[in-house]
């Protein structure tokens, strides 16, 4: 219940086509991240290599393209009790023109 609040709060919306999806190669991992328009967008992990390490580095490549000149603000993770449990990493940010924004990231594949 806790969660489904959080991800509320979180549920924005983007600069983006739905349904686009961005590649960002990560050293030996290429990380696919769905773009969402509301809700959390989506991050696969494409090789045998990738983990969550690889989801951050990419999560801050997709802030710096969508979002360029932004600025960290806050950062946490959540684990779900559903079924199958998720992992969704809620990001706080401010954009270069001062507005404040809340970004999640769906990151079951990568953790």
């Amino acid at each position: 219940m806790v969660c489904l609040l959080v991800l509320a709060l979180f549920a924005v919306g983007e600069p983006s086509p739905p349904g686009e999806e961005r590649a960002y190669r990560i050293e030996d991992c290429t990380v696919q991240v769905r773009v969402a328009t509301k809700g959390c967008h989506v991050l696969v992990g494409k090789g045998e290599e990738c983990n969550n390490i690889h989801g951050v580095k990419a999560e801050k490549a997709f802030l710096k393209e969508t979002y360029p000149g932004y600025s960290l603000q806050k950062q946490f993770l959540a684990h779900s009790v559903d079924t199958p449990p998720r992992t969704t990493d809620y990001v706080t940010i401010v954009t270069a023109n001062g507005e404040k924004k809340g970004v999640c990231f769906d990151i079951t594949d990568l953790w």
